[in-house]
């Protein structure tokens, strides 16, 4: 079974890809959520240690205030340039570079308010700088009260707590789909509990019988339709038993009238005649063999061969037999028939079966080899018939046992089928190996 088209795998898959689906989304999300905020928190965190400072160097006498700026890296009174110049240790005549003057005018963390939080970052260091302005100016250019914060130390750490966020991440990850495909597993045996037991219960069930109740659901409605079918079925096997024991009674009772009508005509004076008796006894044995296939077609209308109908068969008697009965397919020509089968072998088979195969089997035998021989072997595992006539290809091999199939401008009949049918009620194999000019070998295995 292709374990990829199961339903107990598809239901496993589907939990675990719906499981890592959502996983990944809030995780995703979590990891998103958790930058934002972070960064929110800090920025927060700045302003009011920010706002805080302002108003002690705003309120401080102007002794106070130098004292203030001499003893804090933090806190900045100027202007963009003079903060710039400051962080950067740039001299105050060496003009900014270009790429200073852009982190002020382009990553403003808002506008309008009172306060305006920055980030400046000359790639070796990284500064969070909050601007307040006064409500006065100082000369021509308005002055700001900043307070820069160094956060160069904490994006090493953020590098660190990132990638440890990542791993649990994934260790959760990991831990969610194994979780998950133990409980996909438990959950899929039982939801597929009901069809399991369905299919149970339809393999145990013999022809015409319901497979029980189920509750009305999708399993339920397939029991009802198999019921359903099965007593369609049943009907149709009736019918056919009917019609078996019709055409059977009606076919023995005109061969048993003309058994006896033969019987009494070889009792005859008139039929000591070497011809006319002749003729007869081959009536008689066609009748015979009419009887013995009505007998083998009722046996392979079974399902199984009924134990009264093996018994212990001398093969060697089977084969002479047969040989016997099917010597007119020979009678003119230069053939010769070699029963190589020691008399001591006997095989538990149901003989009329037996029969039935051996003949089809010498039958075509015979009526494909115009000289030379067929032989005949046999032990307690195998009866073979080998012979030196025409032979078939390849592609008509593969056709023999189709039922009617003509080869060498002839027609082989229901023989092989018949072989076919028989073979597969009873447990035997047939193997044919044949060469276009040399002959055909045909083995039974028992």
């Amino acid at each position: 079974m292709n374990i990829g088209k199961s339903l107990r795998f598809r239901i496993i898959a589907g939990y675990v890809i719906f499981t890592l689906a959502t996983t990944i989304c809030y995780s995703l999300g979590a990891l998103t959520v958790l930058k934002i905020s972070d960064d929110e928190l800090f920025n927060w965190y700045i302003a009011g240690v920010a706002e805080d400072e302002y108003y002690r160097y705003r309120d401080a006498s102007d002794i106070r205030k130098e004292e203030i700026l001499a003893q804090s890296r933090q806190i900045i009174v100027g202007t963009d340039d003079d903060v710039i110049h400051r962080i950067f240790q740039i001299s105050a005549d060496e003009p900014l570079p270009e790429k200073f003057e852009s982190y002020i005018s382009h990553t403003s963390r808002g506008s309008g308010g009172r306060q305006q939080i920055f980030e400046l970052d000359d790639g070796s260091s990284k500064y969070h700088m909050v601007r307040i302005p006064f409500s006065s100016n100082l000369g021509e250019t308005r002055a700001y009260f900043y307070y820069v914060v160094d956060v160069s130390a904490y994006n090493k750490f953020d590098v660190y707590a990132v990638q440890g966020t990542y791993f649990g991440l994934l260790l959760m990850l990991l831990i969610f789909l194994i979780v998950s495909s133990i409980l996909g597993a438990i959950i899929s045996r039982r939801v597929i509990k009901p069809l399991t037991q369905l299919t149970r219960d339809v393999m145990k069930a013999d022809v015409g019988q319901n497979i029980g109740s189920y509750y009305r659901d999708e399993v339920g409605t397939l029991a009802e339709t198999i019921n359903d079918m099965m007593t369609r079925i049943m009907s149709f096997v009736e019918r056919e038993k009917a019609f078996s024991r019709d055409v059977s009674h009606e076919l023995r009772t005109p061969i048993t009238s003309s058994q006896v009508s033969l019987d009494l005509a070889l009792s005859m004076d008139e039929s000591r005649d070497p011809k006319l008796r002749r003729v007869l006894e081959r009536i008689c044995d066609a009748n015979r063999d009419m009887m013995h296939l009505i007998e083998t077609f009722m046996l392979i209308g079974r399902e199984s061969i009924p134990s009264d109908a093996v018994s212990a068969t001398n093969l060697s008697s089977v084969v002479r037999d047969s040989i016997t009965r099917n010597t007119y397919l020979i009678s003119e020509k230069s053939l010769e028939v070699l029963n190589l089968v020691d008399e001591s072998v006997t095989v538990k088979q149901p003989r009329k079966l037996l029969d039935v195969v051996v003949d089809n089997i010498l039958r075509n035998a015979f009526q494909y080899t115009d000289q030379g021989n067929v032989t005949v072997r046999a032990n307690e595992e195998f009866i073979s018939v080998a012979d030196t006539g025409r032979g078939f290809e390849q592609t008509a091999l593969e056709r023999l046992l189709v039922p009617y199939e003509t080869f060498h401008g002839e027609g082989i009949g229901l023989g092989m089928n018949i072989i076919k049918r028989i073979c597969k009620i009873t447990g035997w194999r047939l193997d044919v190996r044949s060469e276009c000019g040399v002959g055909t070998l045909l083995i039974l295995h028992f």
